[in-house]
């Protein structure tokens, strides 16, 4: 089982991707259907993964708490 932060990074290196293959789409995809897309489908995708890296940051956080604590 792979721990919180190293999900975590697997998530935003994902995102990092999908947002730079989205911006070399963009370079040959100028059009209403682009745009469509962006909005219905890849903005709801970004802001999910980012809550998504936001929660596992925190149970990241509380996993150490309770290692810590339970020594």
């Amino acid at each position: 089982m792979s721990s919180p932060s190293a999900d975590e990074a697997t998530l935003d290196r994902a995102l990092h991707e999908l947002s730079d293959a989205w911006a070399i789409a963009g370079e040959g995809w100028q059009d209403a259907a682009r745009s469509e897309f962006e909005r219905d489908h890849l903005s709801d995708i970004m802001w999910r993964g980012r809550q998504g890296m936001k929660a596992l940051s925190e149970l990241s956080a509380l996993c150490s708490e309770a290692m810590r604590r339970c020594g």
